[in-house]
C-alpha cells in the first residue's frame, strides 16, 4: 500500500485559490491522504470526484476538488503547535542543531527534518540524569512525510504489550481466523524479526491486528508517548486483501494464542473510533518515532511508569531485530559510523522508505560512555538524501555529542 503524503511548503498561499477554481495541481511529494486531511474532506469523496480506484496520485495531474472542501484546517496547519514552542524555548542557550551540522558542511534539502535526543546517565548507567532534545527547524511534530517501515516498530510494540497483558510472551504462536482463506498460524518471534529485520510488511500487518486497532493506536501510541502517530491500513494491499479479506486495521480477526499449554481466544474486535491522520494509511513524527526508541532501548534506567509492558524476551527480540544488518537500508547507519573509531559505538534502528521518502529512527550507544542519542531523520527525495546529514552528525556526536 503506499502511504499518502503532502509537501505543505507554501499551502497557506496555494489553499484558497485552489478552492475558488476547485482543483489542486499535485506537485512532488504530495499524496490524497493529507490532501483529504488539510482540505477537510474524505479521501473516499476525492476518490469519488476523480474517480481513483486507489491511494496512487501523480505529480503535475489535477485533482478536482469535491463540495464542501474548506481551506480553514489548512491555513491553521500552518502554526507552530504549542509544543513546538515549548521545546523552543527549552532550547534557547543550547547548542543549535542547524549551526552544528552547517559547520560540518552539510547543505539541508528542501524537506529535511531531524531530531537528536542526547542522554546522559549516571556513573553507574542505571539512571538517566539529563536529557537534551535539538531539531531542525520545527520539524519535530511534522507528520507530513512519509514514515513507510520505520511504523513497523510501533505495530511490533502494540502486538507484544498487549499480549503480555493476555499472559502471552514473543515465545507464542498466534492463529489468526482472516475472512478469506483457511486459518493461518505464525510464531510472535517469526512477526518481530520479520517484520523488524528485512521488513516484510504481511508480518507489520499481522503484529498490528494482534495488538489491535484501540490498543496500538489508543493505548501504545496515543499513551505511551506518541500522540501524533497512528497506524491505520495495511501495507501491500495486493496481496494482503486477497490474502485476509481485511482494508483497515479497524477490525481485527478472532485469534487463537498458544504457549506451552496455555490457550486463548481472542475474539474478533472493531472500532469506530478516530486516531491521528484518520485520513491516511498511517503517520508518524520523528518526535514519536525518538520517544518509542527511548522508551525500547532505555528501559532499564527509565522510571517504571514510563516503560512499555515488555519483559526480558520481548525487549531482546525486537533489541536484536534492531540491530541486525539489513541488505537496504544501512546508509545513514554507515553515515555516523563513518565518523567514529572502529567498534566505539553500535546501533539499534529502523529505516524506511517510500515515494522517494528515506527516514531512520536509531539508537546510537557509545562503549565506555555516559552519553546515548536517540536520532530521528527524513528526508526527499531518493534513498541517497540522509547520507550527508548522517556523516555530519556523525562528526557532532563522535566529538561526545552537542554541546
Amino acid at each position: 500500500m503506499r502511504i499518502a503524503l503532502l509537501c505543505l511548503a507554501g499551502l497557506a498561499l496555494w489553499a484558497p485559490e485552489a478552492l475558488a477554481r476547485g482543483t489542486y495541481t499535485i506537485e512532488s511529494g504530495d499524496t490524497l491522504g493529507d490532501i483529504a486531511k488539510r482540505f477537510g474532506c474524505s479521501v473516499e469523496s476525492i476518490q469519488r470526484r476523480n474517480k481513483l480506484e486507489g491511494d496512487f496520485i501523480r505529480a503535475g495531474a489535477t485533482l478536482k476538488l469535491p463540495s464542501g472542501c474548506s481551506h480553514s484546517s489548512a491555513a491553521a496547519s500552518t502554526r507552530r503547535s504549542s509544543r513546538s514552542r515549548r521545546r523552543a524555548r527549552r532550547s534557547r542557550g543550547k547548542p543549535n542543531l542547524e549551526a552544528l551540522m552547517r559547520a560540518e558542511g552539510f547543505r539541508a534539502p528542501k524537506k529535511f527534518k531531524a531530531v537528536v535526543v542526547q542522554y546522559t546517565l549516571n556513573k553507574s548507567q542505571t539512571k538517566v540524569v539529563s536529557r537534551e532534545i535539538f531539531e531542525w527547524g520545527n520539524t519535530g511534530d511534522d507528520t507530513y512525510w512519509n514514515p513507510a517501515s520505520t511504523i513497523k516498530l510501533f505495530s511490533a510494540v502494540a502486538a507484544l504489550d498487549f499480549l503480555r497483558t493476555k499472559g502471552f510472551g514473543v515465545k507464542s504462536r498466534a492463529t489468526f481466523y482472516d475472512e478469506k482463506g483457511g486459518p493461518k498460524s505464525y510464531r510472535i518471534t517469526e512477526l518481530v524479526e520479520e517484520a523488524l529485520g528485512p521488513s516484510n510488511n504481511i508480518a507489520h500487518n499481522r503484529l498490528a491486528q494482534l495488538a489491535g486497532y484501540d490498543w496500538m493506536n489508543g493505548h501504545t501510541l496515543a499513551r505511551k508517548g506518541a500522540p501524533s502517530s497512528a497506524i491505520h491500513k495495511p501495507y501491500e494491499k495486493s496481496k494482503w486483501i486477497p490474502m485476509t479479506g481485511a482494508e483497515s486495521f479497524r477490525t481485527s480477526p478472532k485469534i487463537v494464542l498458544k504457549q506451552g499449554g496455555k490457550k486463548r481466544t481472542i475474539g474478533a474486535r472493531s472500532s469506530k473510533k478516530d486516531y491521528a491522520c484518520k485520513y491516511s494509511g498511517a503517520c508518524a513524527s520523528l518526535e514519536d518515532l525518538a520517544e518509542v526508541m527511548r522508551r525500547l532501548m532505555l528501559h532499564e534506567q527509565i522510571p517504571a511508569s514510563e516503560r512499555y509492558n515488555l519483559g526480558i524476551y520481548e525487549l531482546r527480540a525486537i533489541r536484536n531485530a534492531l540491530k541486525s544488518n539489513r541488505k537496504r537500508g544501512m546508509e545513514i547507519v554507515e553515515g555516523i559510523e563513518s565518523r567514529f573509531k572502529r567498534g566505539q559505538v553500535a546501533f539499534y534502528h529502523k529505516p524506511g522508505y517510500s515515494e522517494q521518502w528515506m527516514s531512520d529512527v536509531i539508537y546510537v550507544y557509545r562503549y565506555n560512555s555516559r552519553r546515548r542519542w536517540v536520532v530521528a531523520m527524513a528526508g526527499y527525495p531518493g534513498r541517497d538524501a540522509l547520507n550527508s546529514a548522517a556523516k555530519a552528525l556523525g562528526a557532532i556526536l563522535a566529538r561526545d555529542g552537542l554541546r
